[in-house]
């Protein structure tokens, strides 16, 4: 797949070799791309230049040749000024050429960088591309690859410029067979070029080449690109493409005529239906508009708009055929107007926001951008329905079109954690409200806020203007809203995930409702280890299949599942299909880091996280990132980026309990406790009362500790790390024989978990019973597996110590510190009481220990 746009690479000359029969004489290479070689070489029969599109020897695969016989047989038909000709077509032992019409000339980008074209000039180049594209369209011809750098620009006899389509070599004729293209679901092209449903492997036609026409108008009116640079990597690329809106024309050019602003709008749509039906229709809003550039330096068409729109003719289609009607379209943006489908022309206001006192000032620009650009979309995907948009940010300089029949108010109440907006849809000749409706933004979950937006927008019109039927019904999706909000809040529950449940079996085409779910019941395992809520997800699982949510989401949806049963396997593979069908959100990065790091590979975990945020900067994926940070020892940065997240959800459950993690390992005692008593007792997590025991102990206050672990083993009754604590604060207490009979047990547990983790807590268990050699023994069988974990050394040291063996533990100990993986404070814990007479550590170690 050609992912970039590279520019043509010279090569040496290639002079006086002769093929076809040594009627054609090569003189120079042109350039070269992935797979093939243009030459420049003389016609010797009947002496004129050509070009000869070749194959690499080292390209020339099956799947290759039959890419240029394809470009051959779709050359062959056609026979346009504005498509590079075909002359000849050579073959040689399996080798293909092709001879075709040589353009003495540059590619159109180019021609962009080295002139500085007029507007009409760019807008006639525009309509020769039109004229080119709807000869192949005639004869259902579609190009797939239609960029800048597959666009010749030459010079006629009078000096004009003319532009010629080239590179049909991944081109579809739907009258022939394409098998032998591109497999199914494979990406043939270039992602900058591709519309939406070509990244996605849908059907296309020829609007998808409109879609590639709006990115080579947009560039070359515009001087930018509608989706940023393409230095972000091909999958992310194909996620702007594919989710996100393109940037409006007028940001890109704040002078750009309306009219051009509403037609990229258009042939950039991400619904097909949306765009122009046809090359030949935006040739024509162009032709009238080049006319107009020449006779007069205005474009307020909005008067003669409004007045044909209000007096269509009765039940005929009008056709862009006249100059008055090809204002009104063009204007308008659509491309065929009826009594039975009125169009409606919506104004945006600005939006009214009031933000709380503690509201940060970047925090209240996203949410302003995050609802204008969701509403403006929303909008966009209405039928029969065109947005002007606002171009200023103050109310009182707005001016409201003259064919605007309904204008959109919206009003943001915000605080830290959510906004709750307001819609109100005005009627623009009387200024009252038609209809008003509310949204809800939580700055944690901008992919549910979205929906939320989307439907609080349809609510405002009838079923004549909306796009498609939502998977979920408003008041359906409230309640999802009310219950993602209170899991965001940290409420983490048993009743949550029931009512999820049932909205989901309610509502089987809802994807975020499953991810939901998931995300909810993998909380909830962790903090019980209850095999039912396994159960439950299995069982999502099969349900899932019965859905009719669109591929890619799907996958997600199964690779989040199988992330949290613990199929790391399942998950990779799925995670791997998604990418090679070039799927780019952000939420499968997160899914893979997440991968990543339960397969304890923490620095690829640290990478993806990374990308994520990237992409999409939400505070879920700030607090994995604090997450990977911790597990990785980056104390410093995790502490930061954790802070920075409770200080826009100060009561968060487990964005509290990290804080307390990170804290604790840092040896802020007092910190850590303090953190994990704002969270009440009932919604601490087992290993959020493990820590808070920890602590306890660390306090010597033994009897909080006990009460914390034997809590955290009614959650948890399996675990064998919280046994050994439970043990150690007993052991403390002096009840021995308690002590004795838990280590015991977890020294004969017969846990099925048999991972290194389970042998490091029986070895404990034995050095606490007096059994050192065993434990020693049982340390060894591990240590090439687990010696660089932090968890590993911090227990070994402690088994070293029971067993006398101080040089040993002191080894791990200095290991521990020097590497800054645990504070000092840490080796108060009942075993390391010898160390206070050792030698090895320093005067401020032993301080922070002993004292």
């Amino acid at each position: 797949m050609d992912i970039a746009d590279p520019e043509v690479t010279q090569h040496k000359a290639a002079p006086n070799t002769r093929i076809g029969s040594d009627r054609y004489r090569i003189r120079s290479t042109l350039g070269a791309g992935g797979m093939g070689v243009v030459y420049l070489a003389d016609d010797l029969k009947l002496h004129r230049q050509v070009a000869i599109k070749k194959l690499k020897d080292d390209a020339a695969s099956q799947n290759a040749r039959d890419r240029i016989q394809q470009e051959a047989r779709l050359l062959a038909q056609l026979n346009h000024p504005n498509i590079v000709a075909l002359h000849d077509v050579l073959e040689d032992n399996g080798s293909v050429a092709l001879v075709m019409e040589y353009i003495e000339g540059t590619t159109l980008r180019a021609w962009m960088r080295e002139r500085s074209p007029s507007l009409q000039q760019k807008l006639s180049l525009l309509m020769q591309i039109c004229l080119g594209l709807s000869e192949a369209h005639s004869l259902g011809i579609i190009h797939r690859d239609l960029k800048s750098d597959n666009i010749l620009i030459a010079e006629n006899t009078k000096g004009e410029p003319v532009a010629k389509i080239t590179d049909f070599g991944i081109a579809k004729s739907q009258q022939l067979d394409e098998k032998t293209l591109t497999a199914e679901n494979q990406l043939a092209g270039t992602i900058t070029a591709m519309s939406p449903e070509q990244i996605l492997g849908k059907p296309l036609d020829a609007r998808s080449d409109l879609f590639s026409l709006g990115t080579i108008a947009y560039e070359l009116l515009t001087g930018s690109r509608p989706f940023g640079k393409n230095d972000i990597g091909a999958l992310a690329m194909a996620n702007r493409v594919t989710n996100d809106p393109h940037t409006p024309p007028e940001t890109a050019w704040p002078d750009i005529p309306e009219p051009l602003a509403i037609l990229l709008d258009k042939l950039l749509s991400k619904d097909t239906k949306q765009r122009p039906q046809s090359a030949s229709d935006v040739y024509e809003v162009l032709a009238y508009l080049i006319e107009q550039t020449l006779t007069s330096n205005s474009f307020d068409l909005s008067k003669t708009a409004t007045l044909l729109i209000t007096r269509p003719k009765k039940n005929q289609w009008i056709k862009l055929g006249t100059a008055i009607a090809i204002v009104a379209l063009c204007y308008a943006g659509y491309w065929a107007i009826n009594r039975e489908q009125q169009p409606i022309f919506v104004a945006t206001l600005p939006i009214k926001m009031q933000a709380a006192d503690n509201l940060p000032e970047k925090e209240k620009e996203h949410a302003l951008s995050f609802i204008s650009e969701s509403s403006n979309s929303a909008i966009l995907n209405l039928k029969h329905t065109y947005l002007i948009r606002n171009s200023t940010e103050s109310s009182s300089e707005i001016v409201i079109p003259t064919n605007t029949t309904d204008i959109i108010q919206p009003e943001a109440i915000c605080d830290l954690t959510k906004c709750e907006i307001t819609f109100s849809r005005i009627n623009s000749k009387n200024n009252s409200i038609i209809a008003t409706t509310k949204a809800s933004m939580l700055s944690a979950k901008l992919y549910d806020s979205n929906s939320s937006i989307q439907l609080a927008i349809n609510e405002l019109f009838n079923d004549r203007h909306l796009s498609a039927t939502p998977n979920i019904s408003s008041d359906e999706f409230k309640r999802y809203f009310e219950i993602s909000e209170s899991i965001n809040s940290g409420k983490i529950n048993s009743e949550n995930l029931q009512l999820l449940e049932s909205l989901i079996y309610q509502n089987p085409d809802f994807p975020n409702g499953y991810l939901l779910f998931i995300r909810t019941a993998e909380q909830l395992f962790n903090r019980s280890n209850d095999e039912s809520i396994h159960k439950k997800i299995e069982a999502l699982l099969t349900h899932l299949n019965t859905s009719t949510i669109q591929k890619n989401r799907r996958l997600q949806i199964e690779a989040q599942a199988h992330i949290a049963l613990g199929n790391g396997e399942k998950a990779e593979k799925i995670i791997s299909t998604l990418r090679e069908l070039g799927y780019s959100q952000p939420e499968m990065y997160t899914l893979a880091a997440k991968m990543e790091l339960s397969k304890g590979n923490n620095s690829k975990a640290n990478d993806y996280i990374d990308m994520a945020i990237e992409l999409f900067p939400t505070r879920r994926n700030y607090y994995l990132k604090s997450y990977i940070n911790y597990s990785i020892g980056n104390h410093h940065e995790a502490k930061k980026n954790i802070e920075k997240f409770l200080e826009l959800s100060p009561d968060h459950k487990s964005g509290l309990g990290l804080l307390a993690a990170i804290d604790l390992q840092t040896g802020n005692l007092n910190n850590s406790i303090k953190s994990l008593l704002k969270i009440s007792d009932e919604d601490r997590s087992a290993p959020n009362k493990v820590n808070l025991g920890f602590a306890y102990m660390l306090q010597k206050k033994y009897m909080h500790a006990m009460k914390q672990f034997e809590s955290a083993l009614a959650l948890q009754p399996e675990n064998l790390g919280t046994k050994i604590n439970l043990a150690d604060s007993l052991k403390a207490l002096g009840m021995l024989n308690k002590a004795n009979q838990t280590y015991e047990s977890i020294k004969n547990s017969d846990n099925t978990s048999q991972n290194w983790k389970t042998q490091l807590f029986k070895a404990v268990a034995e050095s606490n019973l007096g059994q050192t050699r065993e434990a020693t023994r049982r340390l060894h069988s591990i240590r090439k597996e687990a010696e660089n974990d932090y968890l590993y050394r911090y227990n070994a040291a402690i088994v070293y110590l029971a067993s006398g063996d101080t040089n040993m533990a002191e080894i791990y100990i200095e290991a521990l510190l020097n590497e800054d993986k645990i504070s000092p404070v840490l080796l108060r814990y009942p075993g390391f009481e010898s160390i206070c007479q050792s030698s090895s550590l320093n005067k401020a170690q032993i301080e922070l220990i002993c004292n």
